[in-house]
């Protein structure tokens, strides 16, 4: 029971970091497999913490591969929300 609140903390600072970054600053949130990894609950609080700010216009999520079948999964942090590029006649893609 402790491990899952020391690892839930971490999907807490996940997402105070993306309120507190500034805009292009990143982290990493996890290595390794996440899709296979998700069966964890301490890694899938991460992973939905991430999800959470990606849907709040926060981060951006990308992944970059480490070697074969390791990613490092990394959120950026959004130099302008999606509504502020909506409002600006700005496209997403």
């Amino acid at each position: 029971m402790t491990q899952h609140v020391r690892l839930s903390g971490a999907a807490g600072m996940l997402d105070a970091w993306a309120k507190a970054a500034k805009p292009g600053e990143w982290m990493i949130y996890h290595r390794g497999f996440l899709m296979a990894d998700r069966a964890d609950w301490p890694i899938d609080q991460i992973a939905k913490a991430a999800w959470r700010n990606y849907e709040a216009d926060l981060v951006l999520l990308v992944q970059q591969r480490v070697c074969e079948m390791v990613y490092d999964y990394i959120a950026v942090k959004q130099r302008l929300p999606q509504a502020a590029r909506h409002l600006r006649g700005i496209s997403s893609g």
